[in-house]
């Protein structure tokens, strides 16, 4: 479908290459396209790119432990030592998400987990939940060793469900 579009676009505006925009899950189709069809892209802008997502989860889950220790907060303490490492599960991302928001500074009462529990769960059964497993397969450096057209990052140091050092150690590369 993407390639498609691409082709319409260019034929639509009389143009022969266009700049990709992927954020997220949306990376790992705009990197597939440069991959495959670099000579359609002036550039792939890759934002927030799914570069090696079961590396990301160590890494933010071991921050969220570390943040989490330093503090004594023991409930977060309890709670993500029971996430097992890819956190494909419902109860494991639910957890390593309330976590996560509180980290970022959004206090989740016991509450707020009950009216969001239901909705997260629903949403984990959807077929866009299935997609997001498989993005958090990915291994760019495996996958796409290299790319020939220009890509541009955009990343947040504080994103730790796509993690910006991996981010960057790719771009390097």
């Amino acid at each position: 479908d993407t390639k498609e579009t691409i082709d319409y676009l260019l034929k639509k505006f009389d143009r022969k290459k266009l700049y990709l925009a992927g954020h997220s899950m949306g990376s790992v189709e705009g990197i597939y396209i440069a991959d495959k069809y670099p000579k359609l892209l002036y550039a792939l802008i890759e934002m927030s790119p799914a570069v090696n997502g079961i590396e990301s989860q160590k890494i933010g889950l071991s921050m969220l432990k570390t943040h989490f220790k330093k503090i004594d907060n023991q409930r977060a303490i309890k709670e993500l030592a029971t996430i097992k490492l890819p956190a494909r599960d419902f109860e494991s991302l639910f957890i390593k998400y309330v976590w996560q928001a509180e980290y970022d500074g959004e206090h989740v009462s016991d509450t707020v987990r009950e009216q969001i529990k239901p909705m997260m769960k629903q949403w984990m059964e959807s077929s866009a939940a299935s997609l997001s497993n498989e993005v958090f397969e990915m291994n760019f450096f495996k996958q796409f060793p290299s790319l020939k057209c220009p890509v541009y990052f955009f990343f947040g140091r504080k994103d730790f469900t796509t993690n910006a050092t991996l981010s960057e150690k790719y771009y390097k590369k």
